[in-house]
């Protein structure tokens, strides 16, 4: 390592100058080092001199100087364990391999310099190194997405991969532009739609937040094209270019300018509003025609002359006709022109070889006869390329529409057997459901109360059942959004791994099947996400025992240090067939005529990969068929110097005084109305009999409905599904928010779709609260109540407070949410340091935040908590009640439960 003492002051100088030349021009900054090249005494200060020089020929886009000086400098920077430059190079060198094309020159760099970081990672710490290393991380996920879009490799995976390294690395620091543009890459890697939409959403809100105006309209119009062009959702399309309308179309660049008039334009037509699409499409149709921008011409004029069409001007659709057919035998010229010249260029070049030979044997043959000789020769030639490449490049079209087809096929079919396998999965419970419900009604006219009481019990279990099928599948796609993260706690392995093992153990007692393990594994407590690991192990566990025949054995082997934990699990069944083993991961992939001896949707393993991903594992296979099967899954571990977190089980222990629940605070006397919009006649029938015990209750069957009952009644909350005829929930739900006198309106969304996208749409349209289904019939009266509550307070306040709050009211609350959220897990954070990040007083935050939320300063840091606790609870992102509590800042478990449990009606326990 070199220290900053051992530079001489010249060098420390020429170090300030060059920064502050950079700081006008990197051309500045490129001529001063190439003014001090030599000049210095010291070896290590010319060194460094030359890689100054190195990154300003990479910033100018000299990539091949840069690269150059680059690989010279690399082993003596590493000989001398200078970490900054040893980074700094890797990044760039990295970027030009990438850029050049060289991929697999750069994917064998970053290998190099994945060593480099295994080996010095502790001293690696400080932010301006952990920075380099993100961008290391970074290259190498672009070096994989350009190989599986250009050489058909499929590298994905390890792109996303990467991708979300660099973006992890970030997390800590102050780099919201990095941060920004880290997720931005990871949309851009995903397959998945709403993945795609999720990580470019996340971008674009870190963008605007802190006004990155090149990056807001990069975002933007990307969301904007795959609106129009994926999704055909224009409306959604428009709203994403209005954002960026002011600057796009002052763009300097006339082909960035005229492809935003014309995207624009193309929305216009997809909502048939015409005038709209004509006037978008005919200004970047005279941008395009100004600047000789052909492809742009032709695709405007071909629109214009669509939407005069359809509005019924033929004359005006008969003169963009007219230009269309103009610029399109205008490009075939051009193009005609070009393979001309190409030709004739190609053709030159090898008249000039062969004139050579014609010369020399023109005193035998003759001259004329040899050129005529040339021109059959060069002419058979060309024709004979001109078919075999016309022929392979037919062939490559359908073999590559072939392999399409094939997937597109394979796709179908996977998705039809997942579709049959859940309908399969779904009756069972359906019918342990269906059958005692229908028996229960004659036990109660017979007063057989304790058969009742047995049916009922049956109806509980499989409801569990139902649900816990409904969460295999929606984590999948809690997966696929990027929701999903590593959550490290306290666990003892030495106590954990035994107990989740043995909980099978009275199963495979029923099934015959020997149990048995050795666990070696250190009494210590590691940091290890207890959770993922646990749904790891027990869907291997199920399996083995399902697949497993009588007399034979189940084994699992546990080792640990103090770095991983390596788990193998044996089985004695029947095995996997080699032609089914590379793709039993694979999602909905069942192997074909294998027994299924209690069904499966196919996601089970897929999912267990997906889990050792998240927590940076990794998880094989080996299986033999007639012989069984071995899993060998590897964690990364870190031994804890916290205490053991408390078990699930020990907080039952903990909890067994039961706090009684609260009877929800009603208005005796039905003075409040609450407007139910549901399109299911047997879900709206049972919100209307929870709720009509409490308050005046009207139905709508969908959102048009409600509009109707809205115009015509007064009411004071509304729930409202997401999935409906006519107008579906978040129309509707749109709409009165942009409504002057409804927008107050408490709206509680009551929907199937539990996803965080989904309720983070819901709440960017300004819903208030959102129960999933199936939900606690205490739970939604209880939230409803105290949104009635805060709201009265609300207006009460809004009548009497007249404090004159800076920007707008939106922005203030995104504010003081925010300064929240950052102190979740800060027990001590107070009123007073909630208002001092507001720059308020005391008072005029809560008198603030009372008008505008009804809650106070202190209820409104404990509702924010408890939502969060809410969906860490429903997430299962922790095992136990104490460690939810703890991750929002409460200490006493006990008070934790109390508030949860009046604010949503259910117990913390009853979600766990």
């Amino acid at each position: 390592m070199v220290s900053a003492q051992e530079y001489s002051p010249q060098f420390r100088k020429f170090q300030e100058g060059y920064q502050n030349a950079l700081d006008v021009s990197v051309d500045s900054a490129n001529a001063l080092a190439q003014a001090h090249l030599n000049k210095f005494e010291k070896e290590v200060e010319n060194k460094l001199l030359l890689r100054y020089l190195a990154d300003t020929y990479f910033d100018m886009g000299k990539l091949a100087a840069s690269d150059s000086l680059y690989a010279q400098l690399l082993p003596w920077f590493k000989q001398r364990n200078m970490h900054g430059s040893v980074l700094s190079v890797y990044k760039n060198r990295g970027a030009i391999l990438y850029q050049t094309g060289e991929i697999g020159q750069a994917l064998a760099l970053a290998d190099e310099a994945l060593l480099y970081l295994d080996e010095f990672e502790t001293d690696l710490q400080s932010q301006e190194l952990q920075l380099s290393v993100s961008s290391i991380y970074r290259n190498l996920a672009i070096a994989y997405a350009i190989q599986s879009e250009r050489e058909g490799f499929n590298t994905t995976d390890q792109a996303e991969k990467y991708f979300r390294k660099a973006y992890t690395i970030l997390r800590p620091f102050d780099v919201p532009k990095l941060k920004g543009l880290a997720l931005f890459n990871i949309g851009n890697i995903k397959q998945e739609e709403d993945s795609i939409l999720h990580y470019w959403q996340l971008a674009l809100d870190i963008f605007e937040s802190h006004n990155y105006k090149q990056q807001i309209r990069m975002v933007s119009g990307n969301m904007a094209s795959y609106y129009i062009d994926q999704k055909e959702d224009y409306s959604k399309g428009i709203q994403y270019l209005q954002r960026i309308d002011l600057e796009a179309s002052q763009d300097p660049n006339p082909y960035m300018r005229a492809i935003h008039f014309i995207k624009y334009g193309g929305a216009y037509l997809g909502l048939e509003y015409f005038e709209g699409a004509i006037s978008k499409l005919k200004e970047g149709l005279a941008i395009a025609q100004e600047y000789e921008l052909y492809d742009l011409e032709r695709e405007s004029s071909s629109r214009l002359m669509e939407a005069y069409k359809r509005s019924g001007r033929y004359k005006e659709a008969l003169e963009a006709n007219e230009i269309y057919d103009a610029v399109v035998k205008k490009m075939d010229r051009l193009e005609v022109e070009r393979i001309t010249r190409e030709t004739e260029a190609k053709y030159k070049t090898r008249e000039q070889a062969d004139e050579i030979k014609i010369l020399k044997q023109a005193e035998q043959l003759g001259e004329a006869k040899l050129r005529q000789q040339k021109l059959i020769l060069i002419i058979a030639l060309i024709s004979f390329l001109m078919v075999s490449l016309a022929g392979y490049f037919l062939w490559k079209d359908n073999q590559t529409r072939k392999k399409r087809n094939l997937q597109l096929e394979q796709a179908d079919k996977d998705k039809t057997r997942f579709l049959v396998n859940v309908s399969h999965e779904l009756r069972t419970p359906l019918t342990l459901i269906n059958g005692p419900l229908e028996d229960t009604f004659d036990q109660l006219k017979n007063n057989n109360i304790d058969v009742a009481e047995k049916n009922l019990k049956k109806i509980a279990n499989n409801t569990k059942k139902l649900i816990q099928l409904t969460d295999e599948v929606l984590a999948i796609s809690r997966y696929d959004e990027g929701y999903m993260q590593a959550n490290p706690t306290p666990t003892n392995l030495s106590d954990f791994l035994p107990r989740v093992f043995y909980a099978f153990q009275s199963l495979a007692s029923r099934n015959e099947v020997d149990w048995d393990a050795n666990i070696e594994v250190p009494d210590e407590t590691y940091q290890v996400d207890a959770a993922k690991l646990e749904k790891v192990l027990n869907n291997l566990l199920s399996n083995a025992v399902k697949h497993t025949p009588k007399g034979r054995k189940v084994f699992m082997e546990a080792k640990a240090d103090n770095t991983r934990l390596s788990i193998q699990l044996v089985d004695t069944g029947r095995g996997i067939s080699p032609d089914a083993l590379p793709q039993i991961f694979n999602r909905y992939y069942q192997e074909e005529n294998a027994p299924r001896p209690s069904g499966g949707l196919g996601i089970g393993l897929s999912f267990v990969k997906e889990l050792v991903q998240v927590m940076e594992g990794e998880i094989t296979v080996e299986s033999e068929l007639g012989k069984g099967t071995t899993f060998h899954l590897s964690i990364p571990i870190v031994v804890s110097e916290q205490k053991f977190a408390a078990s699930s089980e020990d907080i039952a222990m903990l909890d067994l005084d039961e706090i009684p629940i609260v009877d929800v605070d009603v208005n005796p006397d039905k003075e409040s109305h609450v407007l139910v919009v549901e399109d299911n006649p047997e879900m709206s029938d049972f919100i209307r009999q929870l709720l009509s015990k409490y308050y005046k209750v009207s139905i709508a069957n969908n959102g048009k409905e409600g509009l109707e009952r809205l115009k015509a009644n007064t009411y004071d909350a509304i729930t409202v599904d997401v999935m409906m005829p006519e107008m579906d929930g978040i129309e509707f739900v749109s709409q009165i928010k942009q409504h002057s006198h409804w927008k107050q309106l408490p709206v509680v969304m009551i929907s199937a779709l539990s996803s965080e996208a989904d309720k983070v749409q819901g709440l960017r349209l300004g819903i208030d609260d959102y129960v999933t289904k199936p939900f606690s019939a205490r739970e939604l009266v209880t939230r409803i109540e105290n949104l009635i509550a805060n709201n009265l307070v609300r207006k009460t306040q809004k009548a009497e407070d007249a404090f004159d709050m800076v920007g707008t009211e939106q922005k203030f609350l995104d504010t003081a949410k925010r300064v929240v959220e950052e102190h979740m897990d800060v027990n001590d954070f107070s009123v007073k340091d909630l208002a001092e990040a507001l720059n308020l007083s005391e008072r005029q935050a809560n008198r603030t935040l009372k008008r505008l939320t009804g809650l106070s300063s202190l209820q409104l840091i404990r509702e924010i908590r408890l939502k969060h606790a809410y969906t860490l609870l429903e997430t299962r992102a922790h095992t136990t009640i104490a460690e939810v509590a703890y991750a929002i800042g409460f200490e006493n478990t006990s008070y934790f439960t109390k508030l949860f449990t009046k604010r949503f009606g259910k117990k913390p326990s009853d979600m766990l």
